[in-house]
């Protein structure tokens, strides 16, 4: 203490500091309410110190003085200077939030990327404006945590985020900070996943379905050959055995195709006469729609 008497108090500020001090004087001096400055000490060591300043008119020894009350907010303020850093050099969107009023505080470049928005477009939206509509409270906000969410971009376009959620203090406010990752496209290749998955187990399934149905058609080929044998083809109902041959034939050539399908079968290509497979078609479907359906074959 008895090395500061007598010392200026000027020789304790950062030279980078004392305009910001001479213009927060001029402030008080004014008249107007300047609250506490935050401004940089330097200490003997030569180290330098954030701390909160709040100046204070008295009468000392009868003399007008200055009471000038101070904390030290160093590591406060380095936490928030790194804080910056990474909020403003991060490849991920961050967004800061009102916890109350659910206004955007700030915005990262990359969050600015993300919605099409620049920062300052952003900073004059709410979190909810950013929601896409959906079934329910359209009025909803994340809670703390993760979340899967809708959004939509400046554009109209609408991505699903992978949305967690930090409650933190800012400038006094309770604020959120909200780390909203893109994962659209990472969607679109898990449900490509799922249904890839979803047809092979399909193709399992037709691949069984189709063995058991070749053998059944097995036994109705060789029983209709049996009985043309036995009937010969002067039967009045040769013609009605043929066709029941001709439809074993075409399900015997389906269950090739959903062999193929569930690559259990070699794809066999050939040639196809398209017009007898219609007429084929023509002449069996003709037996089974109703009276009321008029069906027209017109052949090239």
């Amino acid at each position: 203490p008895r090395e500061l008497l007598g010392a200026s108090y000027l020789e304790f500020v950062h030279p980078d500091d004392l305009g910001r001090l001479a213009d927060y004087r001029r402030r008080r001096a004014l008249g107007h309410d300047v609250g506490p400055l935050e401004i940089r000490w330097r200490k003997r060591t030569g180290e330098v110190v954030y701390v909160e300043a709040i100046a204070v008119p008295i009468t000392f020894d009868s003399r007008d003085a200055m009471l000038v009350m101070a904390r030290d907010v160093t590591v406060q303020r380095r936490a928030e200077e790194r804080y910056r850093v990474v909020f403003e050099r991060s490849p991920r969107p961050f967004l800061v939030y009102h916890r109350a009023s659910k206004r955007i505080l700030d915005a990262n470049d990359a969050a600015a990327s993300t919605y099409g928005y620049a920062r300052e477009e952003l900073r004059a939206l709410t979190i909810r404006d950013l929601e896409a509509p959906r079934d329910g409270d359209p009025e909803s906000t994340p809670a703390h945590g993760a979340q899967l969410r809708r959004h939509v971009r400046r554009d109209g376009v609408v991505i699903e985020v992978d949305m967690v959620t930090h409650p933190i203090m800012l400038a006094d406010e309770e604020a959120v900070l909200a780390i909203c990752d893109d994962v659209t496209d990472a969607r679109r290749r898990e449900e490509r996943a799922r249904q890839s998955q979803k047809l092979e187990a399909l193709g399992r399934l037709a691949g069984g379905i189709a063995h058991d149905f070749n053998n059944i058609l097995a036994v109705v080929l060789a029983d209709c050959e049996y009985v043309r044998e036995e009937m010969g083809e002067t039967h009045p109902l040769a013609s009605e055995l043929r066709e029941i041959q001709s439809a074993a034939l075409r399900g015997a050539a389906l269950t090739r195709q959903l062999l193929a399908f569930s690559r259990k079968h070699v794809a066999e290509q050939c040639v196809v006469a398209l017009n007898a497979v219609v007429a084929e078609l023509d002449h069996m479907l003709r037996r089974i729609i109703g009276e009321d359906v008029a069906l027209h074959v017109k052949l090239d």
